[in-house]
């Protein structure tokens, strides 16, 4: 009896895991959307398995500083806004997508991206508008379902 309960909470587990590694995975896909800092740590702790510890100690920095960055990251790649924007049926525009990143993942304000990118801020304006719209769309279908 209680090696069955063992193998069911053994495969539970196993399927946490295969659900972490696929998460993990699809954090790094979305890892070219970051800085080179936070890509970098990111792959630290993905990729070669580092704790915050180990890294506050290659880097100079507190493990809570590692931390702190290291959630701010995931916050950022998992906005709904950037989410409904790469599940797109559609290939997104290249300049949406770049839109996408400055406002969502950088923080950078709308006319920050307007002169960055060379366009006007009407035209930021309107790609995070049509962005957000999207969401809307997506969370208006779900509740539908």
């Amino acid at each position: 009896m209680t090696s069955r309960r063992y193998c069911a909470a053994y495969d539970g587990l196993s399927d946490r895991r295969q659900e972490a590694r696929e998460a993990a995975e699809l954090l790094l896909l979305r890892g070219h959307l970051l800085s080179r800092d936070d890509r970098v740590l990111l792959q630290m702790v993905f990729d070669r398995g580092g704790t915050f510890a180990q890294i506050s100690r290659l880097t100079g920095l507190s493990a809570t500083t590692v931390s702190r960055r290291f959630h701010r990251i995931l916050k950022k790649l998992m906005a709904r806004e950037l989410v409904a924007l790469l599940a797109e049926t559609k290939q997104p525009d290249p300049l949406e997508i770049s839109i996408a990143r400055a406002y969502f993942v950088q923080g950078l304000s709308q006319q920050d991206i307007s002169k960055k990118l060379g366009i006007s801020a009407y035209r930021v304006r309107l790609t995070i508008r049509g962005i957000r719209r999207l969401v809307y769309q997506n969370t208006i279908r779900r509740a539908k379902q």
